[in-house]
């Protein structure tokens, strides 16, 4: 037994483990921070502390978890390019290969990762297998990987919910790729549909993917996840077949064309702006009654984006302009350029209309010179979980 210097002690920690309380100055509190290192032995240890004033004393004993060392499921990192399945999650039980709040796996497929409690169940989806059911907000899990080689990549995601899911984002190192994925609804927890996030750019060598659950959807729910897949992204093409000029101006509903996940990604099924514009897109297009008219591109939410080809004619610092129009608090966008911010988040302000518009500046945009494609990415709604409509924007 340790006698610290204080009224209070502390007795049990095991061999690898190192700690001591510090009373909090000003209150009758105190922290215990304890910290292991790499030849700690997992498993349970009784930690007890005790408190002494004068002739009284009194203790109280809590338990400390040591889980194992956190290494990649089954046995190797999972190669980037490549595929994940969901429920291949690290090694290393409870806080280190996963986070989870239940105390016992509520899957059907509990002895595929015992002792482990996150919910494996067997899946519905295509191909079969398991899948990561019962998800909560703050829980998350972590895959080893090894990346071969640097470049531009998007993660797709195949996930269900029978109602509008939840907020999630995934990071390598600590550092979010995504930004905010809205899991969208697919009627049944067991109806799958394939997400593909905004571009990012990863460097190679082993890294730590984590898939953090942010936030439980209007429903109360997350969603499941079946598998993860990290891949360069298929290029999309020019609408209409030339890129657009930069300096210059692009229509919001001049997307590149490729399709779902190509040219764009939302949740959506359907059209629902009415306008037959772009026949098969998913995307919200509508007449929009700006100056000018054409259309405009609305109902977007979290997780959303748009390619556009663009030529841009010389290295330089830009002003962006960008038209925008919300009835109700908008959300927040910002604009990429293969796979790197190009701008900081921009908040979309009340306009009072869908159709009542304004034009936001945002100077000191770094572009480079030459052929690229500029991503436009939801990142956070507003009211109605809805970020804005988009009429155009321009660089100049």
């Amino acid at each position: 037994m340790d006698i610290l210097p204080a009224r209070l002690q502390l007795k049990g920690l095991p061999s690898g483990a190192s700690g001591k309380i510090e009373e909090i100055p000003f209150t009758s509190g105190a922290l215990l921070p304890i910290f292991t290192s790499k030849d700690a032995e997992s498993g349970t240890y009784p930690i007890t502390i005790t408190g002494t004033q004068g002739a009284t004393q009194r203790s109280s004993t809590v338990q400390l978890t040591i889980g194992d060392q956190e290494s990649p499921f089954p046995s190797a990192p999972a190669t980037i390019p490549g595929f994940i399945q969901a429920e291949n999650f690290d090694n290393g039980g409870n806080y280190v290969g996963y986070f989870n709040l239940d105390t016992t796996d509520q899957g059907n497929a509990p002895s595929y990762r015992a002792p482990a409690t996150v919910g494996v169940e067997a899946t519905g989806d295509t191909g079969g297998g398991f899948d990561v059911g019962f998800t909560k907000e703050g829980e998350w899990l972590r895959y080893t990987v090894k990346v071969t080689q640097a470049g531009i990549y998007n993660l797709q995601a195949r996930v269900a919910s029978s109602g509008p899911g939840g907020y999630y984002h995934v990071s390598f190192d600590g550092q979010n790729a995504t930004g905010n994925l809205f899991v969208p609804q697919t009627n049944a927890f067991q109806i799958y549909t394939t997400m593909v996030s905004p571009s990012f750019q990863l460097q190679p060598g082993q890294h730590v993917m984590q898939v953090t659950l942010d936030g439980n959807g209007p429903t109360g729910g997350m969603g499941n996840f079946n598998w993860f897949s990290v891949v360069p992204p298929t290029q999309s093409a020019a609408f209409g077949g030339t890129p657009a000029p930069i300096p210059g101006l692009v229509q919001a509903e001049n997307f590149d064309t490729g399709g779902k996940g190509v040219g764009y990604w939302n949740g959506a099924t359907t059209n629902a702006g009415g306008a037959n514009y772009r026949p098969g897109e998913t995307v919200s297009i509508e007449t929009s009654s700006d100056t000018g008219g054409g259309f405009d591109v609305g109902s977007t939410n979290p997780g959303d984006w748009l390619n556009y080809s663009v030529n841009i004619a010389s290295a330089g610092t830009y002003t962006l302009h960008v038209r925008v129009a919300s009835d109700v608090g908008g959300g927040v966008f910002h604009l990429a350029v293969d796979g790197q911010r190009a701008t900081p988040t921009i908040s979309v302000p009340q306009t009072n209309g869908w159709q009542t518009w304004q034009t936001l500046d945002v100077p000191n945009v770094q572009l480079p010179q030459g052929a690229h494609t500029l991503q436009l990415i939801m990142d956070t709604g507003g009211f109605f979980n809805t970020v804005g409509n988009f009429n155009w924007f321009s660089i100049d």
